[in-house]
C-alpha cells in the first residue's frame, strides 16, 4: 500500500492566509476566472488582459490590491466565459467568494494543528514529488512578453510567488527535520538546499515534502499537474480530435516539458510498484 502527494501543502501555504482576506477572495476569484478561460476557452478579449496589467502593475511591495479594479475586470472576463460556456461556470466561481473553507484548511496554522494529530501508517510508502520555480526576475519578466497572455500571466506567478515565499517562523511550512536522502535528492535536483522562501508559485517546497521525496526539480504548480508549454501551435487548442494539447498559462520561467513530466511520472510509478511487490 502507497499514498503519493503531488507538490502537496502538507505543511501549509501562506497563500491560503491570503486567500481568506477581504482581498484574497477576490483575486481567488479573479484567478480562477482566468484559469477556465486559459485552460478551456483559450484566448480573451486584448482589453481584458489589458486591465489585469494595469491591475498588477498597481500592486505595491505589500501586496495591496485595487479590488475596485479587480472586481471590474474580473466581471470582464465572466463575459466573456457567458459567451462561450452559459452561466454554470459564473455560478461556481461566485460560490468561490461566498465559501473559503478550503483555505482555511490549508492555512499553514491550521496545518500544523493537523500534523500534530496523525502519524504515518506502519507498513505504508509515504512518497512525494516537490518542486520550486525560479524567484521572478527582469529575466524572466522579458521572456514573459512573447505575447499578451504570457505578459499577464508571467506578472500573475510574480504576484503569487511573492506572496507564498512570505516566511512566519512561528508556523514554519516544512517538516521540523528533513531526512538524508531527501536532503540528497533536493541538492541533487538543485545544487544546493532550497531555502524557506523557495516555491512553486502555490506551495513553498518544503511544504510538498512527506515521507521519501522520490522526485525534486524546478517546475510550477501547474507544470506538475500537466499544463505546461507542448509542441503544438496555439491554434492547435480548439481541435477536437487527437490528445488535447498542453496548455501553459503561468510564465514561471521553469521551462519544464514532457521529459520532466515524464520522469515525474516514472518515479510515481515506481514507488506504486515497489511498494505492491513489498505488500
Amino acid at each position: 500500500m502507497s499514498v503519493t502527494t503531488i507538490n502537496a501543502p502538507h505543511y501549509g501555504t501562506p497563500l491560503a492566509s491570503f486567500f481568506t482576506t477581504v482581498s484574497g477572495e477576490r483575486m481567488l476569484r479573479a484567478l480562477s476566472a482566468l484559469t477556465v478561460i486559459a485552460l478551456t476557452v483559450g484566448s480573451t478579449p486584448l482589453s481584458v488582459v489589458g486591465a489585469f496589467i494595469a491591475v498588477f502593475g498597481r500592486l505595491d511591495r505589500r501586496v495591496g490590491l485595487d479590488l475596485k479594479w479587480i472586481d471590474g475586470t474580473t466581471e470582464a472576463l465572466l463575459r466573456t466565459i457567458d459567451d462561450v460556456r452559459g452561466h454554470e461556470i459564473r455560478d461556481y466561481i461566485d460560490t468561490i467568494k461566498e465559501d473559503n473553507g478550503a483555505m482555511v484548511q490549508l492555512m499553514p496554522e491550521a496545518m500544523d494543528l493537523f500534523i500534530a494529530g496523525i502519524e504515518d501508517r506502519p507498513g505504508v510508502l509515504y512518497q512525494s514529488t516537490a518542486s520550486m520555480a525560479p524567484p521572478p526576475s527582469l529575466r524572466t519578466f522579458v521572456r514573459s512578453l512573447g505575447g499578451r497572455w504570457s505578459a499577464v500571466s508571467g506578472a500573475l506567478f510574480d504576484l503569487l510567488y511573492e506572496i507564498t515565499s512570505r516566511d512566519d517562523r512561528r508556523y514554519p511550512c516544512s517538516a521540523p527535520d528533513c531526512s538524508a536522502e531527501n536532503e540528497r535528492t533536493l541538492t541533487a535536483a538543485f545544487g544546493q538546499m532550497p531555502g524557506v522562501r523557495s516555491n512553486d508559485g502555490v506551495v513553498p517546497i518544503r511544504s510538498q515534502i512527506w515521507g521519501s521525496l522520490i522526485w525534486a526539480g524546478y517546475a510550477d504548480h501547474l507544470d506538475v499537474l500537466g499544463h505546461f508549454a507542448g509542441d503544438k501551435p496555439p491554434t492547435a487548442r480548439r481541435s477536437v480530435t487527437g490528445p488535447p494539447p498542453h496548455v501553459d498559462w503561468l510564465c514561471s520561467g521553469s521551462r519544464f516539458d514532457v521529459t520532466r513530466f515524464g520522469a515525474m511520472v516514472d518515479a510515481i510509478a515506481a514507488g506504486i510498484q515497489s511498494s505492491a511487490r513489498a505488500s
